[in-house]
């Protein structure tokens, strides 16, 4: 899949401009640009969008296996909101047992970049 250039989120209209302020903020420390990431093969779906399995590439050129989750353009304003809360929980876990978030790339549609757990799911153990 083909990279892309980095553009801002613009604000929805059923997200006032406060809430989206505290949101973009909350992850602003892990925005990532999409040109570091590159999408490789679906590996799922869900409720707001697909999975896919992907490299990033830091700026300082290490890569890392990746787990993209590209969200679905029609998404509602809301469900963009719990997309970034999503986000802003992940950010603060730290622990060896929990993927971690990677980052955001904020562009739309807006991908979250997490670990890739290499052995599937739990549910599927």
């Amino acid at each position: 899949l083909d990279r892309c250039d980095s553009i801002e989120l613009k604000a929805s209209k059923a997200v006032t401009s406060r809430e989206e302020r505290n949101a973009s903020n909350n992850v602003s420390d892990r925005r990532i640009k999409r040109e570091h990431v590159t999408l490789k093969e679906l590996i799922g779906g869900g409720q707001f969008g697909n999975v896919y399995k992907g490299v990033y590439c830091s700026p300082g050129h290490s890569t890392q296996s990746v787990a993209i989750k590209v969200c679905k353009l029609e998404n509602e304003p809301a469900d963009t909101q719990l997309i970034l809360q999503e986000s802003h929980l992940m950010r603060r876990f730290r622990h060896e047992n929990i993927v971690a978030l990677v980052g955001v790339c904020m562009e739309s549609p807006m991908w979250l970049v997490i670990e890739l757990a290499s052995y599937g799911e739990v549910c599927s153990l």
